[in-house]
């Protein structure tokens, strides 16, 4: 079985701790659309190891 790959949970994680730290509202929205992304990629990821 090949490892769960870390960086996209490592980013999500990031992305979102930086999410509550920052006060733009802009900044706050992006960090969360990277934070969903990165969940996203690491999802399809996951889905694809497991089934190879």
């Amino acid at each position: 079985m090949t490892p769960t790959p870390t960086l996209p949970i490592v980013i999500a994680v990031i992305a979102i701790v930086l999410a509550f730290l920052v006060t733009s509202p802009l900044l706050i929205a992006s960090l969360c659309v990277l934070g969903l992304i990165c969940l996203a990629w690491w999802f399809i990821l996951d889905r694809r190891n497991r089934r190879g």
